[in-house]
């Protein structure tokens, strides 16, 4: 889930069954991903499993910033199975018109 504050970014992943230290979350430019490993839970090779709902495997998102971020104030937290990113929003200065001043005679 990817929502937004008038303060800040947030994005919500369940990542249930997934270990905090098997997620990387990185932002690169005006792109944040979030990967991630969810390890099969059992180790006998005599289980028949009659149904199986549980997937295993890589995690991957890519989720393109709406508007800038303070780089430097992104949190993530990881509790109960959701992983909770707050990115708090900064002022985009390239879109104002500002006047230049000339210097010179």
């Amino acid at each position: 889930d990817v929502y937004s504050t008038p303060d800040e970014l947030k994005i919500e992943v369940e990542l249930a069954g997934v270990r905090k230290q098997d997620i990387d979350v990185a932002l690169l430019k005006n792109t944040l991903t979030i990967k991630a490993v969810k390890f099969e839970c059992f180790d006998e090779d005599k289980i028949n499993y009659v149904c199986m709902e549980r997937a295993f495997g890589r995690i991957f998102r890519a989720i393109d910033m709406p508007f800038p971020v303070d780089t430097a104030k992104i949190k993530a937290v990881f509790r109960n199975g959701i992983l909770t990113i707050s990115l708090p929003r900064v002022e985009d200065k390239r879109n104002k018109s500002r006047r230049v001043a000339i210097e010179g005679d």
